[in-house]
């Protein structure tokens, strides 16, 4: 079994359209989180119940194929046999797998399962620095460096930048968007 993505597309000769896309591929990420909504679980065909052990797989398998030519893995919900990927990604040995997490086990799993805690936007300063030094921790115990994201949003100052922050549409493109159908 092969998985992959395939893209076709031509550029005239001497377009630089072809290193831009290259450029966006050097620069991809795989952003991963537990989730919490009933819609999302449904989305996927699996419950709350199974997404610990999914969770915790999945990016075995991701990290696996991006970086083995052939991949064998009995997993809780998958089975791969001589399955591979490609093409293959271009940042080596693969694209950061950024982990979203807010409660303090889940900040120790970030650390443990993947290349980046994606910090939780709404979290007080005050707790970000307390769960900073739970990441740190964690990092030191499996030798990892400290990289970290945080969303900011920027607004002009009154009542609509209160608004626009809170709002998840300006979260998520429109195709994007949970629950989305389009």
């Amino acid at each position: 079994m092969q998985f992959g993505l395939m893209l076709r597309a031509q550029f005239p000769e001497g377009d630089d359209m072809a290193a831009r896309f290259r450029e966006l591929l050097e620069q991809a990420r795989l952003a991963d989180a537990l989730g919490y909504r009933d819609v999302e679980f449904l989305a996927f065909g699996t419950t709350q119940k199974e997404r610990m052990t999914r969770f915790e797989e999945n990016p075995a398998a991701v990290r696996r194929l991006w970086t083995e030519d052939s991949v064998d893995m009995v997993a809780s919900h998958f089975t791969l046999k001589a399955a591979s990927a490609s093409p293959r990604p271009v940042q080596k040995p693969h694209p950061p797998i950024w982990i979203g997490a807010n409660a303090d086990p889940a900040i120790r799993r970030a650390a443990r399962l993947g290349d980046c805690w994606y910090v939780n936007a709404h979290n007080r300063v005050e707790t970000i620095v307390r769960q900073v030094e739970v990441y740190r921790r964690a990092l030191d115990e499996y030798g990892k460096p400290f990289p970290a994201r945080r969303e900011v949003f920027v607004a002009p100052i009154g009542s609509s930048s209160a608004r626009r922050t809170r709002s998840p549409s300006r979260c998520w493109p429109s195709s994007a968007r949970p629950g989305s159908t389009t």
